[in-house]
């Protein structure tokens, strides 16, 4: 008789039910049942990893078959949610090890927990022993091939570890996915919690709610330490050094929140304190410091903390430090200059308390010679080289570390994507690309990938051969990566051809300058290599019109399009882009209007043969489906912000054209509108540091943005508007044209999500920011239309 162990699986009443049966089979019936699943086992494998999910199916009522699309979703999800039992079948029938993990992917534990599998499954690994357990773990959570599901197993492995007091594992991915579980006794989490601390990048978790979550860990740690307890000691020293390793503001934010959920005593380490503030991030510079004020802190020590805390902008540290300060009575030449200079703060508060103290220690307060007075003038520094590019090409051990970069950057960051292909690349032509091969032989990517690492996966599977050409690019309707991902294929069946990457940052600001520019051409000159079409268009998005004066070096063939470098580039510095436009058009009904950007055209493009969405209406936080829009089909949810649906953009975007920012503005403001303020906060500060100019539509998302966010957000906003001013990439008018935009009235339409307030009274606080700044000059011409605008509004008596 044939065993149907899927259909037996998928009838049992629940998992209690499916354990009662197994553990009732008599020997002959537990030997078929093992028989069929040994011989099932790659047909499981199979089912478990396809994408069977109908959770996201949305049923209309008013259709004639909706009772019968009901029950067929009721049915097939039941049987979907059934189909995880089967690991513990097959754990419970005798699996080998090797066997069970062959059924595990990425996704397998958290879908066993979410439908009710784990604790029993848990409990069917631990009956089968101590040996058969660690061979499990070490399955489970080390191997080159396995590191997004050893990030996944967290849920399973303290039990298991725990069980039988194996060794804690060690993998840096399986400690990365642990980290941010909360206490739990019989799980050896304080082992886990002090080799996690010493994983760089492991507290990455996204924190909605910094209270709540601190309030969880402390509740969480009550009851823990009421059954175990903790070194508090090694617990503060092992927050303490992810604050100091890590320069991240979430990572240190994330530390801070798990030290006051501990309830971990800072008092004790005020030397410590006091040597990690000049590499903290703000909230935690303001933690350490009321902890320090509030201590009894020697002089030598409150003159460290002085010479930490005064030179920073915010106003109230800088105030409580200043009060402090007059119970010094010997300050050290260094505080004096110091606090001299503050003297002429345009902060008046400090400039009063600063002046003040100089009188009482019986120096002189600075003269003011009128250099730093609220009217000034950009000072136009030159940018800072981009970083990391000292060495192109790398060793063995460079390029896995390049690798491994690559695949632990779950949040993109455009500086290290710039620099790996920049390297990758280099390392190629040198090295040859077989080295770059080798190293990624033992990748994996799945469909949420971030781009670079399903390429680089791609090129160790064989799947992407170096020296074939890529395929053509195909008209894109979706997702602005779209060029990004493109460029990196490129460059990718390039390795070991391509000499280097003509759009590679010059600068901190990822623009490339003019010099860098012909001697990268003269090198593929030299080398009789065509230049990339998609390398070009990010090029020429990152380059100044005003320095190219002459063509001189530039005339370089260009694979599969008519016209050489020089040519694209003399229509290219003829004019720029034209004004953007927002608009709003009505999609579905019950999903309101969409943002739609129109305008800032690349015409360049065309030229290269391009035709992306950076040349097309765009439409933020809505993408075309898989059959309207081919390239989808290709990246998935590499390019769509790692996951389909999503409705921002990677990072990379806001980086990737500077000289055309509105249609990344244009996602700030949709993200505004969806009520996603700290990625909307994020994704201005990206870019509107790297962008070259500040049209309309950047000048409205950085308005908008500061008029929305909470307070305590608002300086970041006013940092980076006063970075750019200073830098000579915005000047008053554009923020006067931002003010005047008719792109508030789309943004106030209740239709396009919830509306963004076109209000003096909400952007006065980050005006009068950037006035105390210095900046009083770039707010000037907005202070002169508001004052005007609200006067015309008051109507005049007629007597």
């Amino acid at each position: 008789m044939t065993v149907d162990i899927p259909h037996a699986v998928a009838h049992a009443d629940d998992v209690e039910a499916l354990v009662t049966r197994l553990e009732t089979l008599s020997d002959a019936e537990r030997a078929r049942w093992a028989e069929a699943m040994v011989a099932s086992l790659p047909v499981w494998r199979r089912l478990l990893r396809r994408d069977h999910d109908v959770s996201y199916w949305v049923l209309d009522p008013a259709s004639p078959t909706a009772e019968f699309e009901a029950q067929v979703k009721k049915a097939f999800t039941r049987r979907y949610t059934s189909m995880y039992r089967l690991v513990l079948v097959a754990v419970a029938l005798g699996a080998s090890p090797a066997q069970i993990l062959g059924l595990f992917d990425s996704d397998t534990v958290p879908l066993l927990g979410q439908y009710k599998v784990l604790p029993a499954l848990a409990d069917a690994v631990i009956a089968r022993g101590p040996d058969w357990t660690a061979e499990f773990v070490a399955g489970l959570t080390g191997g080159p091939r396995n590191r997004r599901l050893a990030r996944s197993v967290a849920p399973l492995v303290p039990r298991l570890v725990a069980a039988f007091d194996l060794p804690l594992p060690t993998s840096p991915d399986y400690l990365t996915g642990w980290a941010g579980t909360l206490p739990r006794p019989g799980r050896r989490w304080q082992d886990h919690f002090l080799a996690a601390c010493e994983v760089p990048g492991a507290f990455s978790n996204t924190i909605a709610s910094p209270r709540k979550y601190v309030e969880d860990i402390r509740r969480a740690a009550r009851r823990h330490r009421a059954e175990e307890p903790t070194d508090n000691a090694a617990l503060l020293d092992a927050l303490l050094g992810v604050i100091e390793r890590d320069s991240r503001p979430g990572t240190q934010r994330e530390a801070l929140a798990w030290i006051g959920g501990l309830d971990l005593d800072l008092t004790t380490r005020t030397d410590r304190l006091l040597r990690i503030l000049p590499v903290a991030d703000a909230r935690v510079v303001a933690a350490f410091t009321a902890v320090l004020l509030g201590g009894d802190l020697d002089d030598d020590a409150l003159v460290g903390l002085a010479l930490a805390i005064l030179p920073r902008k915010e106003k109230g540290l800088r105030r409580d430090v200043l009060k402090r300060l007059g119970h010094l009575t010997t300050p050290s030449p260094e505080l004096l200059e110091l606090v001299a200079d503050l003297s002429r703060d345009t902060d008046t508060t400090v400039a009063k308390h600063a002046s003040t103290l100089c009188e009482s220690w019986g120096s002189a307060p600075a003269q003011d010679t009128g250099t730093r007075a609220l009217w000034q003038e950009p000072s136009l520094p030159d940018p800072a080289p981009f970083p990391g590019l000292e060495t192109l090409v790398l060793d063995d051990p460079g390029l896995a570390a390049l690798v491994s970069a690559v695949v632990e950057a779950w949040e993109e960051d455009p500086t290290a994507t710039e620099r790996a292909l920049a390297q990758l690349v280099a390392t190629a032509h040198e090295r040859g690309a077989e080295v770059v091969i080798a190293a990624c032989a033992d990748l994996e990517a799945e469909d949420e990938s971030p781009y670079l690492q399903r390429l680089l996966t791609e090129l160790g599977d064989g799947t992407l051969t170096p020296g074939t050409e890529p395929p053509e690019v195909e008209p894109d309707g979706g997702p602005l990566l779209y060029l990004a991902a493109e460029r990196a294929r490129a460059v990718c069946h390039g390795l070991g051809r391509l000499p280097c990457l003509l759009s590679t940052p010059s600068d901190a600001r990822f623009r490339v300058s003019v010099d860098d520019l012909r001697s990268r051409a003269t090198r593929y000159v030299e080398a009789g290599v065509p230049l990339e079409a998609t390398d070009v268009a990010v090029a020429l998005g990152r380059l100044s019109r005003a320095e190219v004066t002459d063509l001189d070096g530039l005339d370089v063939p260009i694979r599969d399009c008519d016209l050489r470098l020089a040519d694209v580039i003399d229509t290219w510095r003829q004019a720029g882009p034209g004004p953007a436009r927002l608009e709003s058009e009505a999609s579905n009904p019950q999903w309101g209007r969409n943002l739609v950007v129109d305008g800032e055209d690349p015409f360049w493009h065309e030229l290269l043969g391009l035709d992306t969405t950076w040349n097309r209406p765009y439409r933020p936080g809505w993408f075309p489906p898989d059959d309207e829009w081919r390239p989808s089909a290709q990246w998935g949810a590499a390019v769509l912000g790692g996951a389909f649906g999503s409705r921002t953009e990677f990072p990379s975007v806001f980086t990737l054209l500077p000289g055309l920012p509105s249609r990344p503005a244009a996602t700030v403001l949709q993200l505004l509108t969806d009520s996603e303020l700290s990625a909307a906060l994020d994704h201005l500060v990206l870019l509107a540091s790297s962008a070259s100019r500040f049209p309309e539509l950047l000048a409205v998302a950085a308005l908008a943005t500061a008029t929305t966010v909470a307070t305590k957000d608002r300086g970041r906003v006013a940092e980076v508007l006063l970075a750019a001013w200073d830098e000579g990439r915005l000047v008053g008018d554009d923020l006067v044209a931002g003010w005047r935009s008719p792109a508030w009235d789309v943004l106030a339409d209740k239709a396009v999500g919830k509306p963004v307030e076109h209000s003096p009274a909400r952007l006065a606080p980050l005006l009068k920011d950037l006035a105390e700044a210095g900046g009083l000059a770039l707010v000037w011409p907005l202070l002169v239309v508001i004052a005007e605008e609200l006067a015309a509004a008051n109507k005049v008596p007629a007597t």
